[in-house]
């Protein structure tokens, strides 16, 4: 064989030989670029996603902690119109025990004044009844006074004498059977020993007496009616009192369910305020705001990572067009990429 022929062919195997040998180097180069950036964006990734849920957390721990400060002034706040209104009760219900008593205590000094009216009038009365008995008393003694001295002083008969005449007027009894025949007996006097006092309009006493009745029971009656009156006015009072006392009792007992009652049910909220998420207590809107905010996040981390990736493989571009005339090896090579 020609010596130029086996020169030309061995050159042309050496230079298969060193282009595949380029080529295998060409690949672990390019293997070896691509660990080192899938490596790399693997890190900024993990370091992104660190930092974006760094910052997730703390400003879920913000909003938690916002949530904890209102729960807790809104269980400050709990109650607090139930002791106000409560408190405000009490004081009506003082206010309406003092108008009454206020009331009560000018109806009973209205009632001492009308006793005291009354008490002066009866005594009044009284005093005038006494005060015409007396008059009337004087009166009569001093009417047969006057008629005792009229009688005195009659001067008595001269020619006859009283004896006498007594004596002699005895006569034959005669019997008679008619009442009206007795108009004159042997026990009459005669008519000058004895005044007859004329007829003034003497009273009858059984009309008197029926009018003293009438009076009588009529003072009785009113006397009966104004005890069951005041055995009436007794009773309503026993009966306010008893019903005071009644409405008393149960304002208390009301009071004291109210208030187990409140207790029951501020322990049941407590209870499940806790068993709820804290999400919960995270408005609708804002949650929607807080992934719109972490999807942009993404978004624009994932940009920062795509034009990275774009920068670096123009930079090997770049690269390899000039250094074209050197061979690439591993060594030589030097990966230039930016700080983020």
């Amino acid at each position: 064989m020609d010596p130029e022929k086996r020169k030309r062919r061995e050159m042309g195997e050496r230079r298969k030989m060193r282009i595949k040998q380029v080529r295998c180097q060409e690949k672990q180069f390019a293997s070896q670029v691509r660990d080192n950036y899938q490596q790399t964006l693997a890190k900024e990734r993990a370091t992104i996603a660190a930092h974006l849920k760094c910052q997730y957390m703390n400003e879920q721990e913000q909003k938690r902690q916002a949530a904890d400060l209102a729960y807790q002034q809104s269980l400050m706040k709990f109650g607090r119109s139930h002791s106000l209104a409560v408190h405000t009760n009490i004081e009506q219900a003082n206010d309406d025990r003092v108008r009454k008593l206020l009331d009560a205590r000018q109806r009973a000094d209205e009632r001492h004044a009308l006793a005291l009216q009354n008490l002066q009038e009866n005594r009044r009365q009284a005093k005038q009844s006494e005060q015409w008995r007396a008059e009337r008393k004087k009166q009569v003694q001093l009417e047969e006074k006057e008629r005792a001295a009229r009688v005195v002083a009659r001067p008595l008969p001269p020619s006859q004498d009283i004896i006498l005449n007594l004596a002699v007027s005895k006569g034959h009894r005669v019997h008679l059977t008619n009442v009206e025949g007795y108009s004159t007996t042997y026990h009459h006097l005669a008519a000058e020993t004895a005044h007859r006092e004329t007829p003034s309009g003497q009273h009858n006493a059984y009309k008197a007496a029926d009018q003293i009745e009438d009076v009588m029971r009529k003072k009785e009656e009113a006397t009966a009616r104004e005890q069951q009156e005041r055995d009436e006015k007794a009773w309503l009072r026993h009966q306010h009192a008893c019903k005071e006392i009644r409405l008393k009792r149960d304002y208390s007992e009301m009071m004291n369910e109210l208030a187990a009652l409140e207790r029951a049910d501020r322990l049941q909220r407590q209870k499940g305020l806790q068993r709820l998420p804290k999400r919960v207590f995270v408005p609708p809107h804002r949650r929607m705001e807080e992934a719109a905010e972490l999807q942009r996040e993404m978004e624009r981390a994932f940009e920062e990572i795509a034009v990275y990736d774009e920068e670096c493989h123009n930079d090997l571009d770049l690269k390899r067009s000039l250094d074209g005339s050197q061979t690439p090896t591993v060594s030589s090579h030097r990966v230039y990429m930016p700080s983020l």
